[in-house]
This record gives structure tokens, C-alpha cells and sequence, in this order.
């Protein structure tokens, strides 16, 4: 395939022993059915070489630290990010991060915002779409929100299952389909609220080209009809769909692409592998659909929005 210089993957997991083995203690260590999978620093090295990568923002997957007990949480994020900052400071240039927060408790999380942000120098955090049924605009988060908007944060969002999703009896592991649903599910909350205009420093990276978001954006842009909370007009839906950027991760389809580039524009696509929880081969095929000129577009929005890695 051919390869991109400068190419920067926003969506790429690492696993690291202690959150490993919380998880399994916490779960039967799955994640919607599907394993955690093996990883090791070098095996990360050696595929982002394979795929052209030069950079890769690394970031803790669903379930994040949901399972765990609410008073390990806190420990338990900053190991996590201890273990992302250690993994960046050995491989310059090459890794930054995204630090995990012990959410849904929501004063620790500003605290390891702060941390993580300061004292750790990491890229920004990554959030889950929902946590227990509450989406991430939900009020009860609006302190957390209120803090990464200080901070202007780039915040990674990934899906998480949805709540309804625990009585349902699907064959299919739900993340194949589902973990794209609860993107679009929180999304068009935060339109709904207006979230994203309360706090204009923040900066949304969704998932898997935003779940559905190109598919339904003509649908959601009825809510440009409905009133504003502050009185008189709303912001279109598509100008609140441009203040977010889309990872290609898992979803660079060729005609997916072309709609949401039509949607939201070139500028506002990143590169994402899913690495290492999405077959090795749909992985290679997702990354030879990412070509030029896009693939150039992806790098330089990465660079826009981090410059060069702190670490």
C-alpha cells in the first residue's frame, strides 16, 4: 500500500497490565463479547510501521474504567496514565496519549484532568459516549465539560454499549453495529441541548466517522426548526456537525468517506486504525481505502490539532 509521510493515528489502544488485570477482575474481561485483546509495546511499534503511521495517539478502550469499583477508579486512572505517559516519554515523537478518567465520578475526573493535562503533559483525554445511560452532555458531566473547555482539550470520544442493549439477546457482538449507534445517540443529544455551543474550547474527535452521523444528518437537521433555549434561531446541525472531527477508524468505506467529506469537509477527518481490537486484515484494508489526497488532508488536521507531541 502506499504509504503516507507523517500519517498520525488518533484511534489506536494500548492495554496496559494493571488496567488488564482490572478489567478481568472487574468483568469477564470482555468488552460487548469481545475479548481484550494481546498487546505489547513492541507489537504496537512494529504495526504502526506497517500501516505508515508516524504518530499514534494512544488511548484506553471501552469499557474505559466503568466496571471497576467506584473507589478504585481514581488509582486506577492515574496508573493508566502514568503507564500512556511512561510509554510516550520512551518513544518521542512517535507516541502521544490520551489520558482515561474515573468516570462517572466527576470531581475525580476534573482532578485527573488537571493532572494529566499539566503534570503528565498528555494530548488530551478519552471520554466514553455514555456512562450507566447518561450521555456525555448530560448535565451531571457539566463540570467536567467546563474543565477540558478551560483547557481548550482535544477529547476522543469512543462508543460505549447502550443502555438498553443489557436485555437484548444479539448474536452479532454488539460492537460491530451498536458501538456506531450510541455515537450518533450522544451526538444528537448534545445538538439537542446545544451543548457545543456552551463550550466553544472544546474539541470533539468522534469515533468511526460518528457512528451514523453522515446517514442522519439530513433527518437530525429538522431540530434546526426547533427553538433555541436562548430564544431565536439554532445553529444549523450541520455547522455543529463541523465544530466535531471524525476518525476513519473502521469506517473508511469508500462511499462513507465521500459522504462525509461532503457532509463535514476534508478538514475535519483524522486517521484511526482500532488497533489492536479490530481483525488484523479489515484493519489492512481499512487503512488502503485511507489514500491521497486524503490521507495527506488527515495528516495535516492532526497537526492542526496537536502539533508536535509533547512528549
Amino acid at each position: 500500500m502506499a504509504m503516507v509521510s507523517g500519517l498520525v493515528d488518533v484511534h489506536h489502544h494500548v492495554v496496559p497490565d494493571v488496567y488488564r488485570a482490572a478489567i478481568k477482575a472487574a468483568t469477564d474481561g470482555t468488552i460487548g463479547g469481545i475479548p481484550q485483546p494481546a498487546w505489547s509495546e513492541q507489537a504496537m511499534l512494529d504495526r504502526i510501521e506497517s500501516l505508515g503511521v508516524e504518530r499514534a495517539v494512544v488511548s484506553i478502550s471501552a469499557p474505559a474504567l466503568e466496571p471497576v469499583d467506584d473507589g478504585e477508579r481514581p488509582a486506577l486512572a492515574r496508573a493508566c496514565n502514568d503507564a500512556i505517559a511512561d510509554l510516550a516519554k520512551r518513544n518521542p515523537g512517535t507516541i502521544g496519549g490520551f489520558a482515561v478518567l474515573p468516570m462517572p465520578d466527576v470531581a475525580a475526573s476534573v482532578a485527573e484532568v488537571r493532572r494529566a493535562l499539566g503534570e503528565l503533559k498528555l494530548d488530551g483525554v478519552a471520554v466514553l459516549t455514555n456512562y450507566g445511560g447518561r450521555y456525555l452532555g448530560d448535565p451531571l458531566f457539566a463540570p467536567l465539560l467546563e474543565e477540558l473547555d478551560r483547557h481548550g482539550a482535544v477529547v476522543h470520544v469512543h462508543p460505549n454499549l447502550p443502555p438498553p442493549l443489557a436485555g437484548a439477546q444479539l448474536a452479532l457482538p454488539a460492537p460491530v453495529l451498536e458501538f456506531t449507534f450510541d455515537t450518533t445517540r450522544m451526538v444528537a443529544e448534545m445538538i439537542l441541548a446545544e451543548t457545543l455551543q456552551r463550550y466553544p474550547g472544546l474539541t470533539l474527535v468522534l469515533s468511526h466517522l460518528g457512528g451514523t452521523l453522515p446517514w442522519v444528518a439530513w433527518r437530525l437537521s429538522m431540530l434546526d426548526d426547533f427553538p433555541s433555549a436562548k430564544g431565536g434561531p439554532r445553529e444549523p446541525v450541520r455547522d455543529q456537525l463541523r465544530r466535531c472531527y471524525y476518525d476513519v477508524a473502521l469506517s473508511a468505506d469508500p462511499a462513507a468517506l465521500r459522504l462525509a467529506a461532503e457532509l463535514v469537509g476534508t478538514d475535519r477527518l483524522l486517521y484511526g486504525s482500532d488497533f489492536p481490537f479490530a481483525p488484523t486484515g479489515f484493519i489492512d484494508r481499512n487503512r488502503t481505502n485511507v489514500h491521497e489526497p486524503l490521507a495527506s488532508a488527515t495528516s495535516d488536521n492532526a497537526e492542526r490539532l496537536f502539533g508536535a507531541f509533547s512528549m
